[in-house]
């Protein structure tokens, strides 16, 4: 799917927290800055941990739009508040 992405002047990074190294997260932010944030929630077990990641995003950018989608968004979006993301994706 991700060849079907055209960014058309937009720069996309991905990053796979499960993969990174500590702070990679941080730093990316502070790296690149990005104006959304797309964060990905499959599971139950992780809900805890996409709350976290979001409270990271939103401390060190603000104003970003972070989104969040998933098996366990869709299944239950009631998990996440207007605290955690500015919206969530379904479907």
């Amino acid at each position: 799917m991700f060849h079907q992405l055209r960014p058309d002047h937009h720069q996309l990074r991905l990053l796979d927290l499960r993969l990174e190294r500590d702070r990679a997260l941080e730093r990316e932010l502070r790296d690149f800055r990005p104006h959304a944030v797309g964060i990905a929630c499959a599971f139950t077990s992780e809900v805890l941990r996409i709350r976290a990641v979001s409270a990271v995003v939103r401390g060190i950018l603000p104003k970003a739009f972070i989104f969040l989608g998933g098996h366990d968004v869709t299944r239950t979006p009631t998990h996440f508040s207007h605290l955690h993301c500015d919206a969530v994706v379904t479907g």
